[in-house]
């Protein structure tokens, strides 16, 4: 009997370790969280964070977080978290199918816009905006999240009934757009987990899904170690911790082994030649002509020096694209849209982009001014004036944020917690984050910008995709020809100096002569009418603290336009802006 009672506590501690969550962000680095929120676990390994909000007043919202998402699936399981997400709301066993979506109304939730879910490669989430903040409507909306976590009735019926809705979403997204994405994804990442998983699936593997199947990916996966409720709002945190560990502390696994992990193939070797490939689009429209630059990297936790890094990486990105934007300024009739960016793919591989829209006759043009413009920076680098002036753009960005810290929606900061699980980054709080970059950003120099900017785009893995619409496809040959032309071009001078200069809107003449003035009590509006007839209707509110809005209106809008003139107006609202003052255009503004 002693050797069958060691193994049951052998046992039970290996489940307890395969059972362990996954630690927080800030538990792996050395950046300070948020002190308003509040993080715990449970003894099942669930976790959750809970954080009181009072914008909007008298609401919590609610988000179910679960770490499966498409890249968790089998082959023969292609779209199965989606659909398994998808059949929550069809019933569980505390909710049934013909009363669930009924009840959540009934409650004030409309779906769609209260409640809703979301499926990507790695994570599903639920969400519940609730119109009460009061116990006991709280404690309803956990209990709702905690049916889905082990109590869904995935019926029959009920699955062949969704799989129709899922085939019509299909169809619903299946966009040209969508089709070059996902073709676009496996030019860049051949090979990788993500360029066969797109999460809605295959029209097969949803034709072919049934209740048993769906309920064995069910289990094996929604398990409290992989499970994360996160509660924002008018609330006490005391009161939504006490009432999770209430809905959530009875959860048990329901298989016993917990599932690895899948290799997403992102850590294999990236073909170091450059790449050229033409995506079609079926409809007539410009051209988008797009270098990349993909290169492996080592997953790293949210330290204090990483983000001082990336102050001086996003700094360069954000100079190149300020120079993108000054070509479409001289260039409007040729050049649409352009982006400079860089992005972290599941924390194994980094993809560096620039990109221009053109004109589909001049796609060219795209093609060599991409080239050009990152050459340019990776050769000369970037100005002094060019550096000054990112650095009051980051410092009013964070001053900004502080401000508007006590009016963040409930919303925004529950789905910034999920975020922040999904990609390993500290939930900060603005003032902590000033904190940490203020030096780095007031001493950012061009030198730092080039260094980093030069790490991220490495002269290996080149890839140029061009998307649009041709009679004839233009062939991998043309691209190359078209991008090896631009290599040969030569260019010595460096970006023009640009001298930051006062804003020269600083004087408006005196004051305007008050004609009359009233007051609506009801609304506690003031209304002024000056002596040249503009009038000004003010009113002061005690939320958003430290913001003030400013809307103009001009004119009469459809209503001044003569019989033929119609569209005049809808044409000249969007001029009015594009135009931008006699001393700036819209670009300096």
């Amino acid at each position: 009997m002693p050797s069958v009672r060691i193994l049951y506590l052998f046992l039970l501690c290996l489940t307890a370790a395969l059972a362990a969550p996954a630690p927080w962000p800030h538990e792996l680095g050395d950046v300070p969280p948020d002190p308003a929120i509040r993080w715990g676990r449970l003894d099942n390994g669930l976790r959750y964070a809970v954080r009181k909000n009072t914008e909007p007043a008298g609401r919590v919202y609610l988000i179910l977080q679960v770490a499966v998402g498409a890249v968790h699936e089998r082959d023969d399981q292609r779209g199965y978290a989606h659909f398994v997400e998808h059949m929550m709301f069809r019933g569980t066993k505390k909710y049934p199918a013909t009363s669930i979506v009924n009840f959540l109304q009934h409650e004030g939730l409309a779906m769609g816009a209260d409640t809703s879910a979301f499926t990507n490669f790695t994570t599903t989430f639920y969400n519940l905006d609730l119109p009460q903040n009061s116990p006991e409507k709280i404690a309803l909306g956990l209990s709702i999240l905690r049916d889905f976590t082990d109590s869904a009735v995935i019926a029959k019926a009920e699955v062949k009934r969704e799989a129709k809705v899922i085939e019509s979403e299909r169809r619903t997204r299946d966009s040209s757009a969508a089709q070059v994405g996902e073709s676009l994804n496996a030019f860049l990442h051949p090979g990788t987990l993500i360029t066969r998983r797109a999460p809605i699936g295959t029209p097969e593997s949803v034709q072919n899904a049934t209740a048993e199947k769906l309920l064995e990916f069910y289990r094996t996966w929604y398990r409290p170690s992989r499970l994360t409720v996160i509660a924002v709002g008018d609330a006490e945190p005391d009161l939504l911790e006490r009432l999770v560990r209430e809905q959530f502390a009875s959860l048990k696994p329901a298989t016993p082994a917990e599932p690895a992990d899948p290799d997403l193939g992102l850590r294999s070797a990236i073909p170091g030649d450059f790449q050229a490939r033409f995506f079609p689009t079926p409809t007539v429209s410009g051209t988008t002509s797009a270098l990349y630059s993909i290169s492996p990297m080592e997953p790293a936790p949210d330290t204090i020096a990483r983000r001082r890094e990336q102050v001086a990486q996003n700094a360069g990105f954000a100079l190149l694209g300020a120079r993108l934007a000054e070509l479409t300024r001289k260039q409007p009739n040729d050049i649409g849209d352009s982006q400079a960016g860089w992005t972290v793919e599941f924390g194994l591989r980094r993809q560096a982009t620039i990109r221009l829209d053109t004109r589909a006759d001049r796609w060219r043009m795209g093609v060599r001014l991409a080239e050009q413009e990152l050459r340019r920076a990776l050769l000369h680098g970037f100005t002094a004036d060019e550096v000054k002036l990112q650095i009051e753009s980051y410092r009013n960005a964070y001053q900004e944020a502080i401000r508007s810290e006590s009016n963040r929606q409930s919303q925004f900061i529950a789905h910034a917690i999920r975020n922040g699980l999904e990609f390993n980054f500290v939930n900060s709080s603005p003032t902590t984050d000033w904190a940490l970059a203020e030096s780095t950003v007031l001493n950012l120099t061009p030198e730092q910008c080039i260094e980093a900017f030069r790490a991220i785009w490495v002269p290996a893995n080149r890839r140029l995709a061009v998307i649009g619409h041709y009679p004839e496809p233009l062939t991998e040959a043309e691209l190359r020809i078209a991008y090896e032309d631009s290599t040969y071009a030569s260019f010595f001078t460096e970006k023009d100096e640009r001298a930051i200069t006062p804003f020269d809107y600083t004087y408006f003449g005196p004051p305007g002569v008050v004609a009359s003035r009233r007051h609506d009590a009801r609304a506690d509006i003031h209304s002024l009418v000056f002596a040249n007839g503009v009038r000004l209707n003010l009113k002061a509110t005690d939320y958003e603290k430290n913001h003030v809005y400013l809307r103009l209106r001009l004119g009469r809008g459809m209503a001044a336009e003569l019989p033929d003139q119609s569209g005049l107006g809808l044409i000249a609202s969007g001029s009015y802006l594009a135009g931008g003052l006699g001393r700036y255009d819209n670009v300096e503004l």
